[in-house]
């Protein structure tokens, strides 16, 4: 089974609420602009191959408000690179601080209970 994937529309980008505000979305371009990509959590995607080619190099992000998101360089959650903390917000994921220097394969999404 697919995990949940979420298309949230463009005049709602900061809806805390989400998913009760366990949810990361990423985007295509820096500043949180271009196509995005909403995932609720708690959810393990071993293999980021969402259906329709939506999956792609992402160059920025959001977390909820009660998420902590793990990415990897490699498939199967192999290579941790980066874990963005509760309502972090990241413009540029290719910050050599964040550890980020490839394309993410695999993310775990954590909830707060």
């Amino acid at each position: 089974a697919l995990p949940p994937v979420i298309v949230v529309p463009r005049d709602h980008p900061h809806d805390e609420k989400l998913g009760n505000g366990c949810w990361v979305r990423f985007f295509d371009d820096k500043s949180y602009s271009g196509r995005s990509l909403t995932l609720i959590g708690p959810v393990e995607m071993p293999k980021m191959n969402i259906p329709g080619g939506l999956w792609i190099n992402w160059s920025s992000a959001m977390v909820g408000p009660n998420a902590t998101v793990t990415t990897f360089d490699y498939e199967q959650f192999q290579n941790r690179t980066a874990v963005l903390s509760p309502g972090q917000r990241i413009p540029d994921l290719k910050d050599r601080k964040l550890g980020l220097f490839e394309d993410i394969h695999s993310v775990r999404i954590a909830c707060k209970s």
